[in-house]
Protein backbone atom coordinates (compact mmCIF):
# COMPACT_ATOMS: atom_id res chain seq x y z
CA UNK A 1 0.00 0.00 0.00
CA UNK A 2 1.05 3.58 -0.51
CA UNK A 3 1.84 6.70 1.60
CA UNK A 4 -1.06 8.66 1.58
CA UNK A 5 -0.66 12.67 1.76
CA UNK A 6 -2.76 13.94 4.62
CA UNK A 7 -5.07 16.89 3.06
CA UNK A 8 -6.70 18.91 6.02
CA UNK A 9 -9.85 20.90 4.99
CA UNK A 10 -11.85 22.88 6.75
CA UNK A 11 -15.65 21.22 6.33
CA UNK A 12 -17.13 17.92 6.65
CA UNK A 13 -18.11 18.63 2.83
CA UNK A 14 -15.30 18.88 1.50
CA UNK A 15 -13.69 15.37 2.21
CA UNK A 16 -13.74 13.98 -0.81
CA UNK A 17 -10.89 11.78 -1.35
CA UNK A 18 -8.63 9.03 1.00
CA UNK A 19 -6.54 10.76 3.57
CA UNK A 20 -8.24 14.27 4.00
CA UNK A 21 -9.02 15.60 7.43
CA UNK A 22 -10.93 17.21 8.99
CA UNK A 23 -10.21 18.78 12.74
CA UNK A 24 -12.97 18.35 15.22
CA UNK A 25 -13.59 20.25 17.98
CA UNK A 26 -16.31 20.05 21.03
CA UNK A 27 -19.39 22.33 21.33
CA UNK A 28 -18.75 25.32 23.49
CA UNK A 29 -14.87 23.90 24.06
CA UNK A 30 -11.43 25.08 23.78
CA UNK A 31 -9.02 23.64 20.72
CA UNK A 32 -9.41 21.02 18.90
CA UNK A 33 -10.70 17.45 19.97
CA UNK A 34 -9.73 14.91 17.00
CA UNK A 35 -9.98 14.64 13.41
CA UNK A 36 -12.10 13.04 11.24
CA UNK A 37 -10.94 11.84 7.85
CA UNK A 38 -11.72 9.73 4.82
CA UNK A 39 -9.38 6.08 5.34
CA UNK A 40 -6.64 6.25 3.68
CA UNK A 41 -6.87 2.65 1.79
CA UNK A 42 -8.11 4.15 -1.19
CA UNK A 43 -11.07 1.97 -1.25
CA UNK A 44 -13.74 1.39 1.47
CA UNK A 45 -14.36 5.34 1.92
CA UNK A 46 -15.22 5.53 5.58
CA UNK A 47 -14.72 8.12 7.69
CA UNK A 48 -13.02 7.15 10.94
CA UNK A 49 -13.38 9.55 13.92
CA UNK A 50 -9.92 9.91 15.95
CA UNK A 51 -10.32 11.64 19.52
CA UNK A 52 -7.59 13.19 20.98
CA UNK A 53 -6.16 12.57 24.45
CA UNK A 54 -8.13 15.60 25.27
CA UNK A 55 -11.68 14.17 24.24
CA UNK A 56 -13.41 13.73 27.70
CA UNK A 57 -15.39 10.73 26.47
CA UNK A 58 -14.15 7.27 26.46
CA UNK A 59 -12.98 4.88 23.50
CA UNK A 60 -9.36 4.99 22.12
CA UNK A 61 -7.63 7.95 21.99
CA UNK A 62 -4.52 9.17 19.95
CA UNK A 63 -1.48 11.78 21.02
CA UNK A 64 -1.85 14.49 18.76
CA UNK A 65 1.39 16.40 18.31
CA UNK A 66 -0.62 20.19 17.73
CA UNK A 67 0.53 20.27 13.79
CA UNK A 68 -2.55 21.47 11.96
CA UNK A 69 -0.97 21.18 8.76
CA UNK A 70 0.84 18.19 9.01
CA UNK A 71 0.05 16.37 11.83
CA UNK A 72 1.52 13.06 13.80
CA UNK A 73 -0.58 10.84 16.10
CA UNK A 74 0.41 8.25 18.13
CA UNK A 75 -0.13 5.39 18.41
CA UNK A 76 -1.23 3.83 14.94
CA UNK A 77 -4.45 3.75 13.99
CA UNK A 78 -5.83 0.03 12.56
CA UNK A 79 -9.03 0.19 11.14
CA UNK A 80 -11.16 -3.44 11.24
CA UNK A 81 -14.42 -2.47 10.33
CA UNK A 82 -16.93 -4.83 9.43
CA UNK A 83 -17.09 -4.03 5.62
CA UNK A 84 -13.66 -5.55 5.22
CA UNK A 85 -11.17 -2.90 5.55
CA UNK A 86 -8.15 -3.70 7.62
CA UNK A 87 -5.81 -0.61 6.64
CA UNK A 88 -3.52 -0.36 9.83
CA UNK A 89 -1.05 2.43 9.96
CA UNK A 90 0.51 5.70 10.87
CA UNK A 91 -0.37 9.70 10.82
CA UNK A 92 3.20 10.88 10.40
CA UNK A 93 4.33 14.36 9.45
CA UNK A 94 1.01 14.97 7.48
CA UNK A 95 1.00 11.43 5.90
CA UNK A 96 -0.92 7.81 6.55
CA UNK A 97 1.80 5.23 6.35
CA UNK A 98 0.78 2.08 6.15
CA UNK A 99 2.67 -0.56 8.16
Amino acid sequence: MPVVKAERVEGMDQLEKPGQYVLTRLKDQDGFHGLIAICPCGSCGLMPALHFSTHPGAGPKWTWDGNEAAPTLTPSVQRNHPNGCRWHGYLTAGEWRPV
